[in-house]
């Protein structure tokens, strides 16, 4: 007769997942026990299924306390990473805000010197007459 694949597993060869295996291995020991006293192999093997399963349950908590461990260490950084972003985000405020200031200094010094060419637009005539007839502008006036 051939095994009927069993609804929930995959294989059909039972369940996957070694918490249900090990509470089914739970209440199969349970039902035996309440049918009566279960036989010597039957503890046997049902005490070997428990280990079995137990070791699996440790291993599957110690790899949930690493993931842990990883998941805590790894938020960890990402704050860190958040606060050298902050830190980047002002560095390039200030700079920017400097930057700023330093056109509006450039703008004013501009207009200074417009206006300082502008007062000293009357004065080019005679400054280029002096430097190319020195003595005869002298004598002139």
């Amino acid at each position: 007769m051939k095994a009927r694949a069993l609804p929930w597993t995959r294989s059909g060869r039972g369940p996957e997942n070694p918490f249900v295996r090990f509470g089914l291995a739970v209440l199969l020991m349970t039902a035996q026990t309440a049918q009566g006293r279960p036989t010597q192999a039957q503890a046997v093997a049902a005490r070997a299924l428990a280990g079995r399963y137990g070791a699996e349950r440790d291993a599957a908590l110690r790899r949930a306390a690493d993931a842990a461990a990883r998941a805590a260490a790894l938020s960890a950084a990402s704050v860190q990473e958040a606060a050298e972003a902050q830190r980047t985000d002002r560095t390039a405020a200030d700079a920017t805000g400097r930057v700023s200031a330093l056109a509006a200094d450039r703008e004013r010094a501009r207009q200074a010197l417009d206006a300082d060419a502008r007062a000293l637009a009357p004065l080019l005539p005679v400054a280029m007459r002096l430097s190319l007839y020195p003595a005869e502008t002298l004598l002139a006036s």
